[in-house]
C-alpha cells in the first residue's frame, strides 16, 4: 500500500508538469488561415497622413459596413482644419479626445505598473493605433443607410466638466451628438449617442468602431510555462466569447450575430471594449484588419436599420459603455452598477478566464488584495497569503508528518514482512495493511501535503496569467511578478529548500524510489521554476521554506521527548512505588520474556510452570546463597 502512495505522489507531482508541457505542445488553438475570395477581401484603408477619400468613392469590396474611408455615394468630404485636442488628467489617467471624428486619441495609464514592457517611464497608451483615421468610437452607418458621415469628418468638442465632453456634428440631413462621460477611479467611459433626422424620412443604420493593433514585432508569444501576452479582437455574443488574433482577422473578417453584450480588444492583463446599454439584440459584432498599420485591427458594433421620419419620430439615441483598463476583476464586475445594472448591462467580466480552478483563483484573488491593502506590496502579499494557507492546512499537514515518521520507524518489520512474502503479493498487501492498522498509520498519508498545495499552485498559476494586479509590479529584484525571475535566485533557492526538505523527510522507500523522491522531484520541480512566473516561484519557496521549519520543529520536539522520556519514567515509578522496567540487549521489555525473578531481576523464559519456578530462575546472587550456590533444602515425606 505504501508503494500506492509513492506512486500517487509521483503522479501527482507529473501532472503539473504535464499541465505546463501542454501549454507548450498544444498553443491554444487559432483560427485556420484560409485564403479568403475576393468577395471577402478587407477594405482598403488609408494610409497614416493622407488625406481620407471623397465620400461617394466605392467601398472595397467585402468591406466591413460602416469602415471609416468608405461612403455612400452622395456625398463630400470637406478639408479638415487643425485637430482640437481636449485633454483630461487624473491620479491614475489621462485621457485625450479629438475633434477629427470626434473620437479618443489617448488613454494612457499611469503608475509604476502601467508601462511600455522594457520603459519605465513610458505610460501605457491603451489607443495604440496611431492611424488619426481609425481611432476608437469612430461612428458611422452601415451600407444601405440613406446618409452618411464623411470620413475623416471634423467635429466640434466642448469640455463641460472635468469628466465630460460633448462632440457635435452636423449637415442639411443630420445632427449627431456624442456626449463622454469619464468615471477615471473605475477606467470606465460613457458614451451617449443621438442621431437626429433634419428633414424627410430616412434609414440609418448605427456602426460603432474601435480600432488597435499588436505589432508582430512586440509580440509575445506564450511560453510553456506562461499564457501569450498579445491583443487579440474580441467579440460576447450569446454569452460566448470569441477572440481572434491579428493574423486571424487580417486573413479573414470575423463576426456572429446575435445578443452582443461587448465587442472590442483583450490582452492578458488588459482589456479595451464597449457594449451596448439597453439591450444590444439582432446585433452583429465585426472584427477585420487594418491594413494602414502592422497588426491593425478594427471591431464594429453594427446595429439594424432603422426608419426615421424628421421630427420626433427622426431620432436614434443610444448608450455604450466601455471598459479601458487593467484586469480587475471586481472592477469589470462593478460596470454593471455604473450602467444602471438589469440584463442589458455588458458583461465585461467574462474576459477573464480562470480556468476549471476559478472557483480558488478568485478568492485568492481577493485575499492578495487585502494583504496589498496591508502591507503596500504585491511580493508581501504573496507571503503572507503562503503562510494564511499554511496555517489553513497546519492540522494535516502535521498529522501527515506525524504518520510518516511512524511509517519510518515500521521500516524494518515492513522489510520482514517484504522478505517473508515476497513470492506472494496479495498476502504482503493484506500483512501490511494489517501491520498499518495496528499502528494506526496511514500510508497515503505522506501525499496529504503535496495534494492540499496542488489545487491552490493550479490556481495561482492561472490567476498569474490573467491578474492585472500583479503586472509588471516589482518586488525586491523582480522587475514583474508575472513573469519569471530574471537572475534565477528563486528557483535555485527553491531546489536547495526542496532538496534538504527531501533530507529531513522520514521515509519507507529504498534505492531508485528513495533517489526519485529525494532528488528526481525537488530537481524537477527547480527546472520548472526557471519557467514560472516569479509570484508562484516566490509563493512555492514561501510554502517550502514553511514547511522545511516545521519539519526542524518536530525533530527538534522528538529529540527532546527522547531525552525527557527516562527520567519521566523515573518520576512515574517513583510515583507508583515500582521499580522501572529493564530492557534486555535485544530492546524487549518484560512483556516480551515472561515474568522476571524478584531476586535477580532478569526474565525467565516461560514464567511459572504448575506453580513451581522454573529450573533457573533462583540463580544468582542474592540472601540465602552460600559459596555462590542455594542451599537445598529438604522435602518433608
Amino acid at each position: 500500500m505504501e508503494d500506492q502512495g509513492k506512486r500517487l505522489m509521483i503522479a501527482v507531482v507529473a501532472a503539473l508538469a504535464i499541465m505546463l508541457l501542454w501549454n507548450f505542445f498544444f498553443p491554444q488553438a487559432k483560427p485556420p488561415e484560409q485564403k479568403p475570395p475576393a468577395a471577402q477581401t478587407p477594405a482598403a484603408q488609408t494610409t497614416p497622413g493622407t488625406p481620407a477619400p471623397a465620400a461617394g468613392t466605392p467601398a472595397a469590396p467585402g468591406a466591413p459596413a460602416g469602415a471609416p474611408g468608405t461612403a455612400p455615394a452622395g456625398t463630400t468630404a470637406k478639408p479638415r482644419g487643425p485637430e482640437q485636442v481636449i485633454g483630461f488628467d487624473y491620479p491614475g489617467m489621462r485621457a485625450e479626445f479629438s475633434s477629427w471624428g470626434g473620437v479618443l486619441r489617448s488613454w494612457k495609464l499611469l503608475g509604476s505598473q502601467f508601462h511600455e514592457p522594457g520603459k519605465a517611464g513610458v505610460p501605457e497608451d491603451l489607443v495604440r493605433l496611431a492611424d488619426s483615421n481609425h481611432r476608437p468610437f469612430t461612428l458611422s452607418f452601415t451600407d444601405g443607410s440613406t446618409h452618411s458621415i464623411p470620413a475623416g469628418a471634423e467635429w466640434r468638442g466642448e469640455k463641460r466638466s472635468d469628466h465630460e465632453v460633448v462632440f457635435t456634428w452636423q449637415s442639411d440631413d443630420l445632427s449627431v451628438e456624442k456626449r463622454y462621460r469619464i468615471h477615471p477611479e473605475d477606467y470606465v467611459l460613457e458614451l451617449d449617442v443621438a442621431v437626429q433626422l433634419q428633414r424627410g424620412s430616412a434609414k440609418q443604420g448605427l456602426v460603432m468602431s474601435l480600432f488597435s493593433q499588436q505589432d508582430p514585432k512586440t509580440r509575445q508569444k506564450g511560453k510553456w510555462s506562461q499564457q501569450p501576452r498579445e491583443w487579440t479582437a474580441s467579440c460576447d455574443v450569446g454569452d460566448d466569447v470569441s477572440h481572434w488574433s491579428a493574423d486571424a482577422v487580417a486573413s479573414q473578417v470575423r463576426g456572429e450575430r446575435g445578443h452582443v453584450s461587448w465587442g472590442g480588444f483583450v490582452h492578458s492583463y488588459f482589456v479595451f471594449a464597449a457594449g451596448p446599454i439597453g439591450g444590444g439584440d439582432n446585433l452583429e459584432c465585426k472584427a477585420y484588419g487594418v491594413n494602414t498599420a502592422p497588426g491593425g485591427m478594427g471591431v464594429d458594433l453594427v446595429f439594424p436599420l432603422t426608419t426615421l421620419e424628421a421630427g420626433s419620430g427622426g431620432r436614434i439615441a443610444q448608450r455604450f459603455i466601455a471598459y479601458l483598463g487593467p484586469k480587475y476583476l471586481q472592477k469589470l464586475e462593478a460596470v454593471a452598477g455604473l450602467a444602471g445594472g438589469g440584463e442589458g448591462a455588458p458583461a465585461f467580466e467574462k474576459s477573464v478566464t480562470l480556468g476549471i480552478w476559478g472557483f480558488i483563483a478568485g478568492p485568492l484573488l481577493w485575499l492578495l488584495g487585502r494583504f496589498y491593502a496591508f502591507a503596500g506590496s504585491w511580493g508581501i502579499a504573496i507571503i503572507l497569503l503562503t503562510i494564511l494557507v499554511k496555517l489553513a492546512t497546519l492540522y494535516w499537514t502535521h498529522k501527515s508528518m506525524k504518520s510518516m515518521k511512524e511509517m519510518a520507524r515500521l521500516r524494518p518489520q515492513l522489510d520482514k514482512l517484504r522478505e517473508k512474502f515476497k513470492d506472494d503479493r496479495q498476502k504482503q498487501q493484506v500483512e501490511t495493511m494489517a501491520l498499518f492498522k495496528a499502528h494506526g498509520v496511514n500510508p497515503l498519508s505522506g501525499c496529504l501535503p503535496l495534494l492540499l498545495q496542488m489545487p491552490i499552485w493550479f490556481a495561482l498559476y492561472r490567476a498569474l496569467a490573467v491578474a492585472a494586479e500583479l503586472y509588471q509590479a516589482p518586488f525586491l529584484w523582480l522587475g514583474d511578478l508575472t513573469a519569471p525571475d530574471p537572475y534565477f535566485i528563486l528557483p535555485v533557492f527553491m531546489t536547495g529548500a526542496m532538496l534538504l526538505q527531501s533530507r529531513l523527510t522520514p521515509s519507507t522507500a529504498t534505492g531508485m524510489q528513495q533517489k526519485m523522491l529525494s532528488y528526481g522531484m525537488p530537481i524537477m520541480f527547480g527546472v520548472m521554476g526557471f519557467f514560472f512566473p516569479a509570484g508562484l516561484s516566490l509563493y512555492i519557496s514561501t510554502n517550502t521554506s514553511l514547511t522545511l521549519l516545521h519539519h526542524l520543529y518536530m525533530r527538534r520536539t522528538d529529540a527532546s521527548r527522547a531525552q525527557a522520556k527516562p527520567g519521566a519514567q523515573a518520576e512515574e515509578s517513583a510515583a507508583s512505588g515500582s521499580k522501572p522496567a529493564v530492557s534486555d540487549a535485544d530492546g524487549e521489555g518484560a512483556a516480551d520474556g515472561g515474568e522476571r525473578d524478584v531476586e535477580s531481576g532478569k526474565p525467565g523464559r516461560s514464567g511459572t510452570r504448575n506453580g513451581q519456578r522454573s529450573r533457573g530462575q533462583g540463580r544468582g546472587k542474592g540472601p540465602g546463597r552460600r559459596g555462590g550456590r542455594r542451599k537445598r533444602s529438604s522435602r518433608s515425606s
